[in-house]
């Protein structure tokens, strides 16, 4: 949500720079998005005042320091022809210093985390006009050439998945072995920022992305007075969509719990998942849990075989094990007496 009001700054900051030249226009702009803001309003309210809004550990400059080298490589050059073009451009600068001074007050009241990298993705585009306006020749060889390194890791990345989609993993017994109506539930403990998005799986592949994945918002059997607690936006119940005749949930983990030192793991509550594979089974649907890279994480199979105590269910390992682990396949088809 912070991340779409921060957009909404941007789109607010360049419509004011457009004032002195194009007044009407610009204003007639800046209403509509005022008028668009508002049904979001009562949710806004709701998010500021909720304590877990500023949850984040706050400003620390290290750490931001740290985050970004890693993002952006040597593409931090382009602050220097930057600066140099917002002499000449100052209304594009009005709108970088604003987004900047944005995301700032975000991370210090803990809003934003410092660890966080989208947030500073806002700055790209004022910064890319600045630095062709302040030295765009400099400017274009700087960023051709991280472009060139930055290309090289994705082509690598790309190259892992295209290997590991050709050696036998456990999701493809899985799809080979399903009824056409059983449920797939994927196990995968994040080992990645999620917040990046720069994890990849090589596992989803085997399900083509051209392929329409619906929401599945529950049986069709659910009547008004249905008392099943299954909510599709609580990541609990691992957000399941529709493939084909089959529901797929994907989760980081079955259980909640805590860790302890020398990673060791106490598992309370697997309630979300045993409701719904419950319900599953009554609705006649088998369901395979697979989990697949997962071995630095601390004690990822303990929480699968609690997750699935309460059921009647066969577990095997698959594929070689290349540094995450072997995969392990599970089939629930009953629930203990």
């Amino acid at each position: 949500a912070w991340t779409h009001m921060l957009g909404g700054v941007v789109a607010g900051l360049a419509l004011i720079s457009l004032v002195p030249k194009n007044r009407k226009p610009a204003l007639v702009c800046l209403g509509l998005l005022a008028l668009s803001v508002v049904p979001l309003a009562p949710a806004l309210i709701h998010l500021g005042a909720a304590d877990g809004t500023y949850g984040q550990s706050g400003f620390d400059l290290g750490l931001v320091a740290n985050t970004l080298g890693d993002k952006i490589g040597w593409w931090w050059l382009l602050l220097f022809p930057a600066l140099w073009g917002a002499r000449q451009t100052r209304w594009v600068a009005f709108i970088g210093a604003g987004t900047l001074v944005t995301i700032v007050i975000m991370l210090y009241f803990g809003v934003a985390a410092p660890h966080q990298a989208p947030y500073w993705l806002a700055l790209g585009a004022p910064v890319a006009i600045l630095a062709g306006k302040g030295a765009p020749r400099l400017s274009f060889v700087v960023a051709a050439i991280w472009l060139f390194v930055a290309a090289s890791a994705e082509v690598k990345a790309v190259q892992a998945i295209v290997d590991d989609l050709n050696r036998p993993r456990g999701v493809d017994k899985m799809i080979q072995d399903a009824s056409d109506s059983d449920v797939f539930w994927l196990v995968a403990p994040s080992l990645a920022p999620d917040d990046d998005k720069t994890d990849t799986s090589s596992v989803l592949w085997r399900f083509p992305p051209t392929t329409s994945m619906s929401p599945w918002l529950g049986p069709t059997s659910m009547s008004p007075g249905d008392t099943w607690t299954f909510e599709y936006v609580d990541w609990r119940f691992g957000q399941p969509r529709t493939y084909e005749e089959h529901v797929i949930h994907t989760s980081v983990d079955l259980v909640e719990g805590t860790i302890e030192e020398g990673c060791i793991r106490t598992f309370d509550s697997r309630a979300p998942f045993e409701e719904t594979t419950r319900r599953h089974l009554l609705d006649g649907r088998r369901v395979w849990v697979l989990l697949y890279d997962y071995s630095p994480a601390c004690d990822a199979i303990g929480g699968v075989i609690y997750a699935l105590e309460p059921f009647s269910f066969a577990c095997e390992r698959v594929g070689d094990d290349l540094g995450l682990g072997s995969d392990m396949l599970c089939l629930v088809d009953g629930v203990l007496e």
